[in-house]
């Protein structure tokens, strides 16, 4: 783990983090797949429940239980995910302007390019 923040810190003058910020209702079907999709690069997972009478919020609290990722459910309609998600990372410590948030629905998923890397995401 040290190792790694030096290189970061050494090699690379930036280092992103990755939130995923995460609108659900009833999106049990596809979840697991949408979880999956971002589950290597995700540094935490903000979601923001508006309703899901389904499994949906069973299936994040086990994937956050198995990866470790730190998280946080809200569950009643979110007005501003992007805010419920900088309340969260504030409270975690995360740096907000290295960290990117992410903004998919509950039946969305990502493709990542066999080239990405998020140590080589850079400040806009």
């Amino acid at each position: 783990m040290w190792f790694f923040f030096f290189l970061c810190i050494s090699s690379v003058a930036f280092c992103a983090d990755i939130c995923l910020t995460l609108t659900l209702k009833n999106d049990e079907k596809h979840l697991e797949n949408c979880l999956e999709s971002v589950k290597e690069i995700i540094d935490c997972l903000v979601v923001c429940d508006v309703g899901s009478t389904d499994n949906s919020i069973n299936l994040v609290e086990k994937f956050l239980a198995k990866t470790g990722v730190p998280g946080k459910i809200y569950r009643q309609p979110c007005n501003n995910s992007v805010d419920a998600a900088q309340e969260f990372l504030k409270t975690k410590r995360f740096n907000l302007s290295t960290t990117y948030l992410l903004m998919l629905d509950g039946d969305q998923f990502i493709r990542l390019e066999e080239s990405f890397k998020k140590e080589a995401l850079t400040k806009d």
